[in-house]
């Protein structure tokens, strides 16, 4: 199973990330790019450090490139899912992985 601990799978994700821009369109749902990114973007946070920031859209994307690489260095142990709880790292770096590839899906990246 694909995870973000692995540096092939992050750089995949890297490499789709670099596909979205401001024209992307989502292929289902309601969500726009910059949503998308943005709730990534959070979500990424959330789970690597526990907090949230704002930031423009070009700063939402490249974030979110550090961020993804960001799993490389670090795991948060004290990561709690607020539905799953309290998650390992292995269940944790699945989880980010299918998180961000259903959200590039959606937006055919």
């Amino acid at each position: 199973m694909k995870t973000v601990y692995d540096k092939e799978v992050r750089d995949e994700l890297i490499a789709r990330i670099r596909m979205v821009n401001e024209k992307s369109r989502s292929l289902w749902g309601k969500m726009t790019v910059f949503q998308m990114v943005k709730h990534c973007a959070l979500w990424e946070d959330m789970v690597l450090h526990g907090e949230e920031y704002r930031r423009v859209f070009v700063g939402w994307l490249f974030g979110k490139i550090a961020l993804i690489e960001e799993h490389g260095r670090r795991f948060n142990a004290g990561f709690v899912h607020p539905f799953f709880g309290r998650m390992t790292q292995e269940e944790t770096g699945v989880l980010a992985y299918k998180h961000s590839d259903h959200h590039l899906r959606q937006f055919g990246c």
